[in-house]
């Protein structure tokens, strides 16, 4: 969706600024290029002086008059001249107008006057929008001389155009399309991210919000529409409050965002100064002119641009790559706030795309530190996602570290029973013999058999407990036969029915994981002889294309949860989850327990 937007609001913006405007009907209207202006300081000039002074006017050095940041009234001289007879209109676009005085000679030596006062419509002939529209009454086929006083509290640039209401009204529409746009854009935006705030708990959601807040008013400033809507609202129509607050709130978005404490610690440091810098703007310009106001107003703007351009860049360095979308955002942002403030000093033409660059570049930089925002959350989810794969690695690799280091140790155990251990018995075995075959006494010949019997005994139990360690038939016979024989084994020494069908899996795995299946199902009927009392056990191996399944089954008294998290089915979970598969307690259906094991087969490792 907010690619969308974006791509919408490109077109349209590029559209309007590269396509000339369409010629409308009616009166062609009539631009005020180079005006006659006259500086009045104080304030204070009548109009009948100002018509005294009329050589001491001078003409304006560029089509669009810019008196810029000053706190003197200025004196505008035109003419105009009207085709028909029709009231023409007179638009001012410039933002922050407090006072507008037109003046004509309505009879010789007599003056009429229209007036409009911050936002109101004064004597009711003005029509109100956020452009001033002031009638211009002159006899059709005269060219009529205007006298224009202005006062602003905003850079003063006085783009000036005579039409009929029809072409004004016609203008503003376009614009307001725009404009609706924009502001369309940014509430949205807004009121995701203030609910991503509310889900997330995140605050950096929360300063966006304020400071896509902050910018969209200081655009209603530059667009006049403060003015109309809050006319009394004096204090959120200064630039000098609503600028500062939205450069404040972008460098807490900014530190908070980019984490600059812990990726730039110097520059972080150097946040306090500024911070108090943007806060005593609004305070100095109630005792500070306006002109000097706006000089540090300027050299806020470009601190602050540095300091974001500075953060987004050393913490790219630094790895963090939702930055790249920070610095796109911001980058655009200030590359067309500078055409913009170029434009406002003269030093740019002014022409659709330049008067609404500011705009432009809130907007594009709204849209873009959204999808910042996201990819934020996204990279360090990532991020995380990152570490809990590497603990899941790390922890599978030191299991299996774990299980290679008993199968290594049960083995040199199962060696040094059968090799020494047994063979001492052995040789026990045999001179007990010799010695029963030497005497004549029965007594020591019977003692000497019993004992020998019982060496036997001990010998085939160190044997069988050699060939539990390290199974024999796993080196002679596969995994298959030394499954079936474990079965079968498992079975007679419990006085079990056991019922037993197993696909062939021979060469299926490695060697290592051979013999973890082999004491999974090892675990398996160990654990159902030791806790089930079951008189008949199932145990089926079924092969299939991508995986084996092993389910073992019988008729006892059921797990339940006392054995869930026991060792020997710790074991089972651990060998499982190093091969990737997975172990699963089927809930008791009556009596009995069914436990079943699927473990992936990994082609790779029987190549």
């Amino acid at each position: 969706m907010l690619r969308s937007i974006f791509i919408i609001l490109s077109i349209l913006l590029i559209t309007q600024s590269v396509f000339p405007a369409v010629s409308r009907p009616g009166i062609p209207p009539q631009k005020i290029a180079y005006p006659l202006l006259l500086e009045d300081p104080g304030k204070e000039l009548t109009i009948n002086e100002v018509v005294q002074r009329s050589n001491d006017f001078k003409r304006s050095k560029d089509a669009v008059a810019v008196p810029g940041a000053t706190s003197s009234a200025w004196w505008v001289k035109f003419d105009v001249e009207n085709p028909v007879d029709e009231t023409l209109y007179l638009s001012i676009a410039s933002p922050g107008l407090q006072e507008i005085d037109l003046y004509h000679e309505s009879i010789p030596g007599q003056f009429s006057k229209v007036s409009y006062r911050s936002g109101s419509a004064g004597d009711g002939k003005i029509i109100q929008s956020n452009i001033p529209l002031l009638p211009l009454y002159a006899p059709p086929a005269v060219r009529t001389t205007y006298y224009l006083r202005v006062t602003s509290n905003a850079l003063m640039r006085l783009r000036m155009e005579a039409a009929a209401i029809e072409y004004h009204l016609e203008t503003q529409h376009e614009d307001d399309f725009i404009h609706g746009i924009f502001y369309g854009i940014l509430v949205a935006l807004m009121i995701y991210n203030l609910f991503a705030f509310i889900t997330l708990r995140d605050i950096s959601y929360l300063l966006y919000v304020l400071y896509i807040l902050f910018s969209g008013l200081s655009t209603l400033i530059l667009n006049n529409y403060i003015a109309v809507f809050f006319p009394s609202a004096g204090w959120l129509n200064e630039m000098t409050t609503v600028l500062p607050g939205g450069m404040l709130f972008g460098i807490l978005f900014t530190n908070t965002f980019l984490r600059v404490k812990e990726h730039a610690p110097i520059l972080f440091s150097i946040r306090i100064p500024l911070i108090i810098f943007l806060i005593a703007i609004p305070v100095a310009a109630v005792f500070v002119s306006w002109p000097v106001m706006y000089i540090v107003l300027e050299a806020a703007i470009y601190i602050t641009f540095a300091y974001w351009l500075a953060a987004g860049i050393s913490v790219y360095m630094r790895g963090f790559r939702p930055a790249v979308y920070f610095l796109t955002g911001f980058g655009l942002l200030i590359v067309l706030g500078i055409v913009y403030n170029l434009r406002d000093n003269g030093l740019l033409p002014d022409n659709t795309f330049t008067r609404h660059s500011a705009q432009l570049g809130t907007a594009l930089e709204a849209i873009i530190l959204s999808w910042a925002l996201t990819s934020k959350l996204n990279f360090y989810k990532r991020a995380k996602e990152a570490l809990q794969v590497q603990a899941i690695e790390q922890s599978s690799a030191f299991s299996k570290e774990m299980i290679r280091m008993q199968e290594h140790e049960r083995k040199r155990t199962a060696s040094e029973l059968h090799d020494s251990v047994g063979q001492q018995l052995i040789l026990i075995k045999n001179r007990l013999l010799i010695l029963g075959n030497k005497t004549s006494d029965p007594d020591i010949k019977n003692l000497a058999t019993d004992v020998a019997g019982n060496v036997s005994e001990t010998i085939q139990e160190i044997r069988n407990i050699s060939y539990s360690l390290r199974p024999y038939q796993m080196d002679m016979m596969g995994l298959t036969q030394s499954i079936q024989s474990l079965a079968e084994e498992t079975g007679d020494g419990a006085n079990i029915v056991m019922d037993a069908g197993i696909d062939n899996i021979d060469n299926l795995f490695s060697r290592e994981n051979e013999m973890n299946i082999y004491r999974i199902v090892q675990e398996l009927l160990n654990n159902m002889v030791k806790h089930s009392g079951a008189t008949r056990c199932t145990i089926r191996i079924h092969r299939a294309v991508w995986l084996i399944r092993i389910v073992v089954t019988d008729d006892g008294v059921g797990l339940g949860n006392k054995n869930e998290f026991g060792f020997g089915l710790l074991s089972i979970r651990e060998r499982v989850q190093i091969m990737g598969g997975q172990f699963i307690i089927h809930p008791d259906a009556g009596d009995g327990a069914a436990l079943s094991v699927n473990i992936p087969i990994s082609y790779h490792e029987i190549i």
